[in-house]
């Protein structure tokens, strides 16, 4: 809070005077090294709130908690030769393992620091939109609100206060370089400047795919902005070579999954869905209220849904003004629509389907982290201009539109502390997300897990059942949680009618088989007590054999059907288990004696009886191969 006190003192110091000439912003904009900090104490006050939090559920856990390859540096090439996610190929990013390994060899698992550099890579972002701004608008004072926007705007919170997205932050930090560097090479045509870009895009494409539109972004200022040809676009060719080589390195490692649509039609519906949550994005720009975590939208059903119609009408009028005043419009208003709209590109639903569970794609509030500069730079100046009007015209007074400006301010500010404290607390965070969007299932799940954490199963097994309902890549892992939480709760064979139910993926077959054995151990144990305690009827002594199969121990499971033998001479199913046990055994001789015990029966429908008269012939022989003298 003392930083956020400090700035918020120097900012109320700048709105005592003219917003044009108060000496105190002028004094901020003097140097970049002023605007930098000024920029870097808001964004830390903001932030501090929740750098104390500790690792949250699912990627923390399985990118830095219990990833053994980020606990020796010497692991670091690795990083190079794997997908992200080991059981899926479909992501490539070993920086941020490097990253990772970093923060471990100096602190370990103390998450302060790894959420520390999370805020620490959004101020240097910061800096860099500020940088960016300025050569864009050739305007300090506007591009310092645009960075200042872009700093502490809440709509980032996702991206910032949550580890797992620092593949968004690096990937930020090399692409806005790399425009950086681009821009300032289309100006001073100097070569460094190209190799600057160059390097800078192949670094975040190791970060994160989306650093690939950067190309078309720099194509997009190259044509609208500068106004160049086709024939001057010879720069551009390097750029694609390093795109080709990273996909040539991504298809030789098998790294080339994508999720596509089944139909045209259904991908026309998720991206008509997906421009509708457009909608959603620009209203959360100007007014950040109900933001939360993995947000997502509803796939629009069909055709005939009205607001798929609306949707199509909204930017077909869109698209209409765009093509009928496009020559009217200055080049850089054009290239920031256009812009925003690339980075948005590769969540579009187009290239990939991106969903959340079966009827809701993704729109998660991360991905205009990077698209929401152009958005600012329109904001920003189309600001600028609205007060410039209406201090000429005399609409209201300057004190007015000043204390109005830095209301707005103000207010992105306590929202972004509001979800900052969200963000602290896991538990609130999910509950509030949840509150808003309760049929996500990976909420349900990480919520789950927390209460299984705080050991409330009944509440963890409630989470889990409303996840598995929910047809999608990760349901077994869902109902495997939920056999666990029920094996947790005590009840063992509720547990273990879940996981009898599970198809597990590569992903989740050893999982699957260690909790089915640690449960089958914990039923062993339980019948086992009842049995010495002489409270073990047939059924339980039965019971207690199968359990003892499936942990592979032969002999005890034989022993415990012939007990339930003994109990009940009728119990067919348990003198069948005999005999096959033994012939798994290779105990010929007590394998025939349990066949033929069957083959008395009376009853020609009874399994066991055609069984065992199947099976006689051939073990009878083995008994008599084991008669045989041996040969001298």
């Amino acid at each position: 809070m003392v930083l956020a006190t400090a700035g918020s003192y120097v900012l109320s110091r700048m709105f005592r005077k003219s917003f044009d000439i108060s000496a105190a912003f002028h004094a901020i904009l003097k140097t970049d090294a002023r605007v930098f900090l000024f920029i870097g104490l808001f964004v830390m006050g903001a932030y501090a709130f929740m750098v104390g939090s500790p690792f949250k559920t699912l990627d923390d856990e399985f990118s830095i908690i219990n990833n053994e390859q980020i606990r020796d540096l010497k692991n670091i090439p690795a990083f190079f030769q794997s997908t992200y996610f080991k059981e899926t190929k479909d992501y490539y990013r070993p920086l941020v393992y490097v990253t990772y390994a970093l923060e471990y060899h100096f602190f370990g698992l103390n998450s302060f620091y790894y959420n520390l550099d999370n805020v620490v890579l959004h101020i240097i972002n910061s800096c860099l939109v500020f940088l960016l701004a300025g050569i864009l608008l050739r305007n300090r004072a506007q591009a310092f609100f645009v960075a200042f926007l872009f700093g502490i705007h809440p709509i980032h919170w996702e991206a910032v206060a949550n580890i797992a997205g620092r593949a968004i932050l690096l990937c930020a930090l090399f692409t806005l370089s790399g425009y950086i560097f681009f821009l300032k090479f289309v100006r001073e045509k100097k070569v460094g400047f190209l190799i600057g870009a160059l390097v800078s895009y192949a670094l975040g494409l190791l970060c994160k795919e989306s650093a690939g539109v950067l190309i078309f972004t720099a194509m997009a200022y190259w044509f609208l902005v500068e106004r160049k040809t086709i024939r001057q676009g010879l720069v551009f060719w390097p750029f694609f070579l390093i795109a080709a080589g990273y996909m040539g390195i991504r298809h030789v490692m098998g790294i080339s999954k994508l999720y596509l649509w089944p139909s045209w039609y259904e991908m026309a519906l998720g991206v008509l869905s997906f421009l509708s949550g457009l909608l959603v994005y620009i209203g959360l720009f100007i007014f950040p209220v109900g933001l939360h975590f993995d947000r997502c939208q509803l796939l629009y059903k069909s055709f005939g849904d009205p607001g798929f119609w609306l949707t199509l009408i909204i930017f077909g009028v869109f698209g209409f003004l765009f093509v009928r005043f496009y020559r009217q419009r200055e080049g850089l208003t054009i290239f920031c629509l256009v812009w925003f709209l690339i980075e948005l590109f590769p969540v579009s639903q187009i290239v990939t389907a991106i969903g959340v569970y079966p009827g809701a794609i993704s729109l998660a509030e991360h991905f205009v982290y990077v698209a929401s500069i152009p958005v600012f730079l329109l904001m920003v100046r189309g600001s600028s201009g609205l007060l410039k009007v209406w201090e000429e015209k005399r609409h209201c007074s300057a004190v007015t539109l000043r204390w109005a400006f830095g209301g707005i301010l103000g207010f992105f500010f306590l929202m972004l502390i509001q979800q900052n404290i969200y963000a602290s607390n896991e538990f609130l965070m999910l509950r509030d997300s949840l509150d808003k969007d309760p049929k996500n299932p990976r909420l349900q799940y990480s919520l789950g897990r927390i209460y299984a954490n705080l050991r409330d199963y009944n509440k963890a097994i409630i989470c889990f059942r409303e996840a598995g309902q929910y047809q999608g890549n990760h349901q077994q892992t869902y109902k495997i949680a939920l056999g666990k939480a029920l094996v947790d709760s005590g009840d063992v064979l509720g547990g273990v009618r879940e996981y009898e139910k599970v198809i597990a993926g590569p992903q989740d077959v050893q999982l699957l088989v260690d909790n089915k054995k640690a449960a089958y151990g914990l039923l062993v144990g339980e019948y086992e007590r009842k049995a010495r305690g002489g409270k073990a009827s047939a059924r339980d002594l039965f019971a207690l054999g199968v359990f003892y199969a499936r942990l592979g121990e032969k002999s005890q499971a034989r022993e415990a059907f012939e007990r339930s033998w003994r109990v009940d001479a009728k119990g067919f199913d348990a003198l069948f288990n005999i005999a096959v046990i033994s012939e798994e055994l290779r105990d010929w001789p007590r394998a025939q004696e349990a066949y033929e015990r069957l083959s008395v029966l009376n009853d020609p429908a009874n399994v066991f009886l055609r069984a065992a008269q199947d099976r006689i012939p051939y073990v009878v022989s083995m008994t008599g191969q084991l008669k045989k003298p041996s040969a001298e």
